[in-house]
């Protein structure tokens, strides 16, 4: 007989409960989100990444180990979307689920380490995967600042890393992001409007003495504007119109004619 309703914190069996006497199954269903299949959550409970990911361990019965956009989560990396799965990387087969992705390959033992008692991928394996599956190049720089800035490790170390797996899918977009990572951008938008001016040809001091930009990070990459959004738009807006006027002649003191074939 169920003599009081007890609900868990965090992710539970529902099996467990019910045979524990937690609560009966109608109670379960009533007060209870079903995340997985016989893994469920207090309804009162925020049910974010992190937690879909304590979930998934659950699950497995904590025979796996958090990855890929799991990982990121718990690491506080600024580049996970909303609405990305939960990751595991398991020894054996798992029935797929909604909003749960699962791997199976081997992690060396210094690729793997623990938060909150939660097996997780090091921030360095985290962004290895997510940058090899980034759908550009840019994108895979955004996860490679987010995640550098948060585990405090060098870009370069990820070549480091690539050389343990040769043929890796991924890893020509891992080797061009490397280069252009900085850990110093403190948001996915200072990244990407860093990759934008590294796209169109603007480097090192060009881009620092026209946008008021800075450096950072071990490659010496620039990171995105600094310049208030008023100060970048009279920018924007004074090289538009210096690109419409004509270039003028420089050969003669006075000569404001505009440069051709005659000139010199």
């Amino acid at each position: 007989m169920v003599r009081g309703v007890y609900l868990p914190d965090g992710p539970f069996r529902g099996s467990t409960a019910i045979a524990r006497g937690w609560l009966t199954r109608g109670q379960l269903r009533a007060r209870c989100v079903r995340v997985f299949p016989d893994v469920y959550l207090r309804r009162s409970a925020p049910l974010d990444l992190v937690t879909r990911s304590h979930a998934a361990l659950v699950l497995v019965r904590m025979r796996g180990v958090l990855a890929g956009w799991s990982a990121a989560a718990l690491y506080g990396a600024s580049c996970v979307p909303s609405g990305a799965p939960a990751e595991l990387v398991v020894p054996r087969f798992v029935r797929a689920a909604p909003g749960l992705v699962t791997r199976y390959h081997r992690l060396a033992r210094d690729e793997v380490t623990e938060i909150d008692e939660q097996p997780l991928t090091t921030p360095l394996r985290t962004a290895y995967d997510l940058a090899r599956v980034s759908p550009t190049v840019t994108e895979a720089v955004v996860r490679i600042d987010a995640l550098a800035r948060r585990g405090r490790f060098s870009p370069g170390e990820l070549l480091a890393l690539a050389a343990r797996y040769p043929g890796a899918r991924g890893a020509a977009v891992l080797r061009r992001a490397v280069p252009l990572a900085d850990p110093s951008s403190e948001s996915p938008m200072e990244s990407r409007t860093r990759m934008v001016l590294v796209w169109v040809g603007c480097r090192s001091r060009r881009c620092r003495s026209r946008y008021g930009t800075r450096t950072g990070g071990p490659t010496g990459s620039t990171s995105a504007m600094s310049n208030s959004s008023s100060a970048s738009s009279t920018t924007a807006t004074s090289t538009a119109s210096a690109a419409r006027s004509p270039p003028t002649c420089a050969g003669t003191t006075g000569c404001s004619r505009p440069t051709g074939p005659s000139c010199g």
